[in-house]
């Protein structure tokens, strides 16, 4: 079989700009590969479009999150938004109302000063720490309860003197036992220009025992008035 020859042509050496151009293809075509094909008009969102499908399942108040939820029906997304829509008015209104009126500035006291030329004269009470007259006590079983009760309470032994209290009647026991108008204040008083007789004090029973009281009107005495504070002036 005769043997063909074959004759293999030599390599061409490329030039250093041919190599810049080849460089530059192969990148251009890379490129290409890597940037994707813009996307149509109607596979593009917009902010809007966002919003309307993602916000509404991001609210919290629930009759907004079904008033714009694009996935609920028609008829509950327009009743919830016409109480949405109710509701914000009606707030609204309130917080105009409120504004209005403390731009009004309001006043709910009203102060004002009247000048009396009299004024009532307090009553007076004068009570004697000691309650009870020492006369009046001896002989009683109250001549020994009553120190046994100011030096040695709370240890004071009751039983043997309740035999003997269980027989008085303590408001009883405080008129009868207590001090006396005409013993306590001396004579010579006076108010207002006008001498005190023993006639214009009374006695009550109060927390105190039984005190003095000069002033009395819840016993019928008439209210004496003063003009002025303070001191009385002297005649």
């Amino acid at each position: 079989m005769p043997i063909k020859k074959m004759t293999v042509e030599p390599m061409k050496t490329t030039s250093a700009k041919e190599q810049t151009i080849s460089s530059m293809v192969d990148q251009g075509m890379m490129d290409m590969k890597r940037t994707p094909y813009p996307p149509s008009y109607n596979d593009r969102m917009s902010w809007f479009a966002v919003l309307y499908r993602f916000v509404p399942d991001g609210i919290g108040v629930a009759g907004i999150r079904y008033a714009f939820n694009p996935r609920e029906i028609k008829l509950r997304r327009l009743t919830w938004l016409l109480l949405v829509f109710i509701a914000f008015c009606m707030t609204g209104g309130q917080v105009i109302d409120r504004i209005l009126f403390f731009a009004s500035h309001p006043k709910d006291v009203d102060i004002s000063i009247d000048y009396k030329e009299e004024v009532p004269f307090p009553s007076v009470a004068i009570c004697n720490i000691n309650q009870f007259r020492r006369r009046a006590v001896t002989g009683t079983v109250f001549e020994d309860f009553l120190p046994d009760m100011h030096f040695n309470y709370p240890s004071v032994n009751l039983t043997k003197y309740r035999s003997e209290l269980e027989a008085y009647e303590m408001t009883r026991v405080l008129r009868e036992m207590g001090h006396d108008i005409e013993l306590t204040l001396p004579l010579g008083m006076s108010w207002n220009g006008r001498e005190l007789t023993h006639a214009n004090f009374t006695r009550r029973v109060t927390d105190a025992g039984v005190c003095i009281v000069f002033n009395d009107i819840d016993n019928g005495f008439p209210q004496l008035m003063v003009k002025s504070s303070g001191m009385l002036p002297q005649p």
